[in-house]
């Protein structure tokens, strides 16, 4: 059987210690992905955890860098080297801009990195970006 070309729905997981960094960008991707299935972690060990338990890998991650427990750098590394999560879209969503951030991070195999905007039209428009690049 073979995978359909657009899915009916998806599965993201927003991994973040701010809750309101949390509703925004659940906002935005509500807009923009009506039928997703948003879940929300507060650091890289719940989104693990949660990977680990489950038998369907989510569609797409957005992960910030900076959390307690385990920071967003071993998070996408982990998930990068898993045999099973490695194909999952990793997007960085923080409010690092720093070159160096952003060729360690790709260096440990996240899809892409966003600095995280000011506007909830600027979240829009990331989202946007995000969904046709990984989603359609």
């Amino acid at each position: 059987m073979t995978e359909p070309l657009h899915k009916s729905s998806y599965t993201i997981l927003i991994v973040d210690d701010d809750k309101d960094d949390h509703f925004f960008l659940r906002r935005a991707i509500n807009e923009v992905v009506p039928k997703a299935e948003v879940k929300s972690f507060y650091d890289g060990t719940e989104v693990m955890d949660y990977l680990y338990s489950r038998d369907r890998i989510p569609d797409l991650i957005f992960l910030d860098l900076n959390m307690q427990k385990m920071n967003g750098r071993s998070t996408v590394a982990l998930i990068k080297q898993d045999e099973f999560f490695f194909k999952i879209p990793v997007i960085i969503l923080t409010t690092s801009s720093s070159l160096s951030d952003r060729l360690d991070l790709t260096d440990l195999g996240a899809d892409d990195f966003f600095t995280k905007p000011i506007g909830a039209g600027d979240l829009i428009s990331i989202v946007e970006k995000v969904k046709n690049r990984w989603l359609t």
